[in-house]
C-alpha cells in the first residue's frame, strides 16, 4: 500500500507537469516536460516494480525515462537540430536507445550498483551542465533558483535509480552496498519526501516562468489576449528565450487607425465593441500552433509576436493577416502594419516598440537586425 500511494503521488505530479508544459502561458515547456517524464519514471518504478514486470526490464525502463527527462531539457540538442522538432525528437530517441543499451550491458557485465549509478551520473552531469549553462544565460538573476532546480533534478534522478533497486530486491534498507554515512544521508532519504519535492518544483517553475495567476490583470476578459503590462513581460521572456536559443523573433505592430475619430462620432461604447471585434479577429487570424501571441498596447496599437519564422515567411504571414482584417472594417477605421525581425543580444523592449512606432510615422516597413543576429 505504501508503494501504491507513493506511485499515485508521483503520477499526480506527472500530470501536473505535463499540463504545465502545454500551458499557453509557458514560453518553453522543456523543463516541465522533463519533470513530467521524471515523475512518470518514478511512478512506473513504484507501481510496476513489485514483480509485475521482470526486474531487469523495470530497471532499464525506469532509468530510460529518467535519462529521457534530461534529454528533453537539453537546449544544445534542440539548437544543434536547428529547432526542428522532428529531427530533435529523433536524435533524443536515438540517444535514449543508446543509453538504455549501454545501461543493459552494464547491468549484465557489471552487476555492482555503484557502477550502474556511475554511468547514469556521468551522463546526467553532462546534460545537467548543458541545462545549467542555459539557465545561467537565460536569466542571471535567477541563478540561485536555477542551482536549486538542477540540484533537485539530479537528486530525484539518482534517488529513482536507488529506489528501483530497493523495490526489486525486496530490501527495506538502502544498505545494499554498505554505503558510507554521507551516502546514507544523500541516497537514503525516505520516499515520502517526494510530494515536498513535487510542490517545490511547481513553485520554482511558476516563479521562473513568471506566470500570472491573476487572469484579470493579464488578459482582457472579453477577448482573452494579453493586456499591455503582462504582454510586454511575456515579450521580454520570449525575447530572452530567442536570444539564448539563437532563433529569430518577429514582431508586427497592427494599428487600428481612426479610433479616436470613431469614438467622437459614435461614442466610446461603440468603439469598445469595435476594439473587441478587432482583437478577436486579430487573435483568430494568427495561428496559436505557430507560437504566436497578441498584445493590446492601447486602443489603437496591437502587437503580434511570432517565434522562429524567417523573413519571407514572416512578411507573407503579416500581410495575409492585415489583408484579412482590412476586409472587416470600413472608414474611418483602417488597418495598417509595420514589422521587424529581431536577433542578437538586446532585450530592450521599449526601444523595439519605439522603432516600430517610428516606422509607422515615416511610412517605412523597416527590418531591424541587432548585433549578433542569426
Amino acid at each position: 500500500m505504501y508503494f501504491v500511494s507513493a506511485g499515485a503521488i508521483s503520477l499526480f505530479f506527472f500530470i501536473v507537469f505535463y499540463v504545465l508544459s502545454s500551458s499557453e502561458n509557458v514560453v518553453d515547456g522543456a523543463i516541465e516536460q522533463a519533470f513530467s517524464m521524471l515523475f512518470l519514471a518514478t511512478s512506473l518504478a513504484l507501481l510496476l516494480g513489485r514483480g509485475l514486470i521482470p526486474d531487469f526490464l523495470s530497471i532499464v525502463i525506469a532509468n530510460g525515462f529518467a535519462f529521457y527527462s534530461l534529454l528533453l531539457s537539453s537546449t544544445s540538442i534542440r539548437k544543434l537540430c536547428k529547432q526542428k522538432t522532428l529531427i530533435s525528437t529523433t536524435v533524443q530517441c536515438v540517444l535514449l536507445v543508446l543509453y538504455m543499451s549501454a545501461f543493459a550491458w552494464f547491468h549484465y557485465i557489471y552487476p555492482s550498483f555503484s557502477i550502474r549509478v556511475g554511468l547514469f551520473s556521468i551522463v546526467s552531469l553532462i546534460l545537467l551542465g548543458d541545462q545549467f549553462k542555459t539557465l545561467w544565460k537565460y536569466e542571471k538573476t535567477s541563478f540561485a533558483r536555477s542551482l536549486v532546480l538542477a540540484a533537485l533534478f539530479a537528486f530525484l534522478s539518482i534517488r529513482l535509480t536507488r529506489l528501483v533497486i530497493n523495490i526489486l530486491s525486496g530490501e527495506s534498507s538502502i544498505n545494499l552496498i554498505s554505503p558510507s554515512p554521507i551516502q546514507t544521508i544523500v541516497l537514503g532519504m525516505p520516499t515520502f519526501l517526494l510530494p515536498i519535492f513535487g510542490v517545490g518544483m511547481v513553485i520554482l517553475i511558476l516563479d521562473r516562468k513568471q506566470l500570472q495567476l491573476t487572469i484579470g490583470d493579464t488578459f482582457r476578459k472579453d477577448t482573452g489576449i494579453y493586456l499591455a503590462k503582462a504582454g510586454l513581460n511575456q515579450l521580454k521572456l520570449t525575447l530572452k528565450k530567442a536570444l539564448v536559443l539563437g532563433t529569430p523573433l518577429n514582431i508586427a505592430l497592427f494599428r487600428l487607425s481612426g479610433a479616436s475619430d470613431y469614438s467622437s462620432k459614435y461614442g466610446y461604447k461603440r468603439l469598445y465593441e469595435l476594439k473587441s471585434l478587432f482583437a478577436l479577429k486579430l487573435d483568430k487570424a494568427v495561428d496559436p500552433n505557430e507560437h504566436c501571441f497578441v498584445i493590446e498596447l492601447n486602443e489603437e496599437n496591437y502587437v503580434v509576436v511570432y517565434s522562429g519564422k524567417n523573413e519571407d515567411e514572416f512578411h507573407e504571414k503579416t500581410k495575409k493577416v492585415c489583408h484579412q482584417l482590412t476586409k472587416e472594417f470600413v472608414e474611418p477605421i483602417s488597418v495598417s502594419l509595420t514589422s521587424t525581425i529581431l536577433g542578437g543580444d538586446s532585450d530592450d523592449v521599449d526601444s523595439i516598440l519605439d522603432r516600430l512606432y517610428r516606422n509607422f510615422d515615416s511610412s517605412l516597413n523597416e527590418k531591424l537586425v541587432l548585433v549578433g543576429a542569426r
